[in-house]
């Protein structure tokens, strides 16, 4: 009695610890890191995954090269020696193609991708004006094994039509607010963005004022990083936007992903993308081919020393509770 009572209860352990290890959670792709010399880094991962007995038939490695849009030049550098070591690369780029026609007769390279409208991007001035650089000003997209997987043009623009069956844009101001200011954003004419642009270039040189807006973002996109790659731990005016942003543009590189897996022989596959697509990109690849995790490399996309910048404890303490701050009121 003891005996079936203990194969039992073994039994059901089992069945516990498999059903934990395969509901768990994607661990984060960016995070917080503070050395012993008091340097405060943020930093973004790059995990590779290994086929299993589930995945397709001479499956190759695949790694998820998580990447934040502005950073240091040796951050970029970094990334570039990653991506020459792989087989195909899968990157992201809205509207590198006209039309979904077009896209899905793609070609290998990326000519001069996106370096002549970069220098007018909101995302270019604000990391000149910290001392930063812009991925799109050091990445080498021109690569034989580079593909650009991504909404085409004329799918991103079907989301902000109004009338159409897809669009964000439901014709209550209100409820549009988002999708407009997104718009204007990328765009490159909100208010805001150009607001914050006037303050940089007029604070930028100060070494103190660099490292403070260097901690305010580190403490924001390290806190807020991981949730965006949920829309459901979002507010609704926004969770919408999101999942645009997010998971349709996620559905784009998951086809292309199993296209190369039916297609090409390769012993290793990358997929380029922001930070906040790693998430939700990691389950399905894990639920659709049956990989699984084989580690992480930490990369420091840029810091901030606190003693170079004049920061004192009580700053250090004042910025991250102010971040925090604004976050919850973000999340409410």
């Amino acid at each position: 009695m003891k005996a079936r009572l203990y194969i039992l209860l073994s039994l059901l352990v089992s069945v516990s610890v498999q059903i934990t290890i395969e509901a768990a959670e994607p661990e984060d792709y960016i995070r917080i890191h503070q050395t012993p010399e008091g340097e405060i880094q943020l930093q973004v991962a790059v995990r590779e995954f290994t086929p299993t007995d589930k995945s397709p038939k001479n499956a190759p490695t695949v790694s998820l090269v998580g990447v934040a849009h502005i950073g240091d030049k040796t951050y970029y550098q970094g990334i570039q020696t990653y991506l020459a070591g792989q087989d195909y690369v899968l990157f992201e780029g809205v509207g590198f193609y006209p039309t979904r026609k077009q896209r899905l007769k793609r070609k290998a390279g990326a000519g001069n991708f996106g370096k002549g409208a970069a220098k007018q991007s909101p995302q270019y001035k604000m990391a000149k004006s910290l001392g930063l650089t812009y991925q799109l000003m050091e990445i080498d997209y021109n690569q034989e094994h580079f593909y650009n997987s991504d909404l085409s043009l004329g799918e991103f623009m079907e989301y902000f039509q109004p009338g159409n069956e897809n669009s964000l844009i439901t014709g209550d101001p209100q409820k549009d607010r988002e999708a407009k200011q997104f718009m204007a954003m990328m765009a490159g004419t909100s208010i805001v963005a150009n607001a914050m642009q006037g303050i940089l270039q007029f604070f930028g040189k100060s070494p103190k004022f660099q490292g403070v807006a260097k901690l305010v973002l580190i403490e924001t996109l390290g806190q807020l990083g991981n949730e965006m790659s949920n829309p459901k731990n979002l507010p609704e005016e926004v969770s919408g936007l999101m999942r645009m942003i997010i998971t349709k543009r996620n559905r784009v590189v998951l086809q292309d992903l199993k296209t190369f897996l039916r297609e090409k022989e390769m012993d290793s596959i990358s997929i380029f993308y922001g930070a906040a697509h790693m998430m939700d990109l990691e389950k399905k690849i894990i639920q659709n081919h049956g990989y699984k995790p084989n580690g992480n490399q930490w990369m420091t996309c840029f810091s901030v020393d606190p003693k170079k910048s004049g920061l004192s404890a009580l700053d250090i303490n004042f910025v991250r509770r102010l971040v925090q701050r604004q976050l919850k009121l973000f999340s409410n």
